[in-house]
Order: C-alpha cells, then sequence, then structure tokens
C-alpha cells in the first residue's frame, strides 16, 4: 500500500526551481555538500525506514546527516514547527526551517542524494486553522508526508476534540491528496488523553512512540497491569510494547508504522525489527538522529522494509 503521493515531474521541477531562486534571492539557507562525500542520486522511489531530526544545532549539521542517511539508504523525517512557530524559533542552525521556501530548499536538498524528506510538526491546538495551513504549506513545498505529532504534556496539545476536526477539514481543504500521518503514544492512559479518533479519521498512518526503554519503569509497568496489559517478567520490552501498540491502535485500520528508541541496544533494536515486520509494520523509524546507536544505520540499511512507500 502506497503511504506517499509520488510527486509529478512538472511539481518537483517547479520546487526545485523555487529553492534555487529563494537560495539567489538569500531568503533560504542550503547547506553544504554531504561529508563525508555521497554522490548525486535523486528521488528515491519504494520503501525505506527512516531517521527522525529535532534540531540541527542538536542532532548535528544537515551535511553530516545527509551523508550518513545516504550511505544507509534512509530517509529522514525533520522538524519543522511547534504550533505556529517555525523551528527556526526552537533550532539555531541556519539551516533551521523558517518557513515553506526553506523546506522546499532542505527537501530539494536531501531528495538530491536520494534521501526521501519527510517532515514532523508539535501540534498544540491552540489555533487549530493556523496549524493546518502551515501544514499544508510544508507539504505543498515537497515534503512526502507530514507527521503530527500529538501529547497530552506542556508545550504540546492544549487544543479540543473540536479543533481537531477544525484542523483536519482545513488541511484537506488546501492539501486533498497531501500525505498526513498521525504520531501518538501507545500507553492507554496517555492515548486517552487526546483527540485521537478525530486526527485518525483524516490521516494516512499512525506513527507510535515504542519507547522501550523510557517506558521501562515500576510505574508504567503497574499502569500497563492496570489497563490490562501486564508486561512479561522481563518487563516493558520491543515486543511487548509493539503487541500493545497492535492492540490499542490496530482498531483505526490505518498502517502503523512504529518509531523504535534510538538510545538503545542493537540486540533491543533486532527483536523490535522483527517482531514489527511479524505484525505486518514492515517500515520503521529511529527517534533520533543525535542520539541513535550508530550500528542501528547498518541494520536498518538490510533489513529492508517491504510494501509500505513513504
Amino acid at each position: 500500500m502506497a503511504l506517499g503521493h509520488h510527486i509529478s515531474r512538472r511539481r518537483f521541477l517547479i520546487l526545485t526551481a523555487m529553492a534555487g531562486a529563494a537560495a539567489g534571492l538569500g531568503l533560504s539557507c542550503r547547506p553544504p555538500p554531504p561529508s563525508p562525500a555521497v554522490p548525486l542520486r535523486g528521488r528515491a522511489q519504494g520503501p525505506c525506514h527512516l531517521a527522525w531530526a529535532w534540531k540541527f544545532a542538536v542532532d548535528g549539521p544537515p551535511e553530516q546527516i545527509a551523508s550518513v542517511l545516504a550511505q544507509h539508504n534512509l530517509g529522514i523525517i525533520l522538524k519543522t514547527h511547534t504550533g505556529t512557530q517555525w523551528m527556526s524559533t526552537q533550532d539555531t542552525s541556519p539551516y533551521a526551517v523558517t518557513g515553506p521556501v526553506q523546506v522546499a530548499v532542505l527537501a530539494d536538498y536531501f531528495e538530491s542524494y536520494g534521501i526521501p524528506f519527510h517532515t514532523y510538526c508539535v501540534l498544540q491546538g491552540v489555533d487549530p486553522v493556523r496549524e493546518a495551513e502551515m501544514c499544508a504549506d510544508v507539504a505543498g513545498a515537497g515534503a512526502r508526508s507530514v507527521i503530527v505529532d500529538l501529547e497530552p504534556y506542556d508545550g504540546y496539545w492544549r487544543g479540543t476534540a473540536e479543533g481537531a476536526v477544525a484542523f483536519g477539514q482545513e488541511f484537506r481543504r488546501r492539501q486533498p491528496g497531501g500525505v498526513l500521518h498521525l504520531c501518538v503514544e501507545p500507553r492507554p492512559w496517555q492515548l486517552s488523553r487526546v483527540p485521537a479518533a478525530e486526527f485518525a479519521s483524516f490521516s494516512q498512518a499512525i506513527v507510535p512512540m515504542v519507547y522501550w526503554e523510557s517506558f521501562n519503569t515500576a510505574e508504567n509497568i503497574r499502569l500497563f497491569q492496570q489497563h490490562g496489559f501486564p508486561p512479561g517478567p522481563e518487563g516493558v520490552t520491543p515486543e511487548f510494547l509493539l503487541d500493545v501498540t497492535q492492540s490499542v491502535l490496530g482498531g483505526y485500520g490505518l498502517p502503523i508504522i512504529p518509531i523504535g528508541q534510538g538510545a538503545s541496544t542493537i540486540e533491543k533494536w533486532k527483536s523490535f525489527v522483527v517482531r514489527a515486520t511479524q505484525l505486518g509494520m514492515s517500515s520503521v523509524s529511529a527517534w533520533r538522529y543525535g542520539v541513535t546507536n550508530p550500528d542501528v544505520w547498518m541494520l536498518l540499511k538490510y533489513c529492508k522494509p517491504a510494501g509500505l512507500t513513504w
């Protein structure tokens, strides 16, 4: 099943021209070539695993990220904004997203080296129509998909179910064919605090946070037991958390594309990839580039995804 839209050659040329013109006018900032160097490859086709990038100033400069991802045939999921604030208000890197023009520049940059370019944002729900407009602009600037991060904590979602519907209506009005994915926690007691059903109704896939290291605490184990999901003697393992994810999110009838915890052992990553594949979740991603065990990139290079195209 295809989860990504195939961009037309005409639109690709328009976006490339827009990126070049913006750079020439000083309206954007194109990163230098990847280092170590990798060849230009052009737009990649077919499924791939991906790596998340939060801030260039924290995770690493784009030329370094591009080199590693290109060498391992991986895509990128880059943060563009929080609420109605572009990422340049949080990321001190000169390459941080300042708006759709810089998104177009970065999309052209990564895609030219065969790195599928995806984005994510944190939704707050205070001005859902404006947030939808920004997401639509990102999609229009060349992002293969826009992933909306929906969490119930300070600085995250504080809107309403009605706001979620308004967001979806505005995004679909502006980008009827745009690819939108929903990112949520699979812990049942946190999932119930956000309007997941409303967002799932206009999303094409669910991207759950399968953070087995962070969730393997006594309090989480108690709450999993309380909600009918008792962990085994090893606690919260990748396999356990994927099984919970399938149970609580499978009912939406959408593809599930799990995010693995990058700061973990390669053995647990192997378990994560194997169990995800067994459950039909054939594409995965790693949170996040700056903390992920480097061995994970090699694992994902050779554990090729099947059947899902972002």
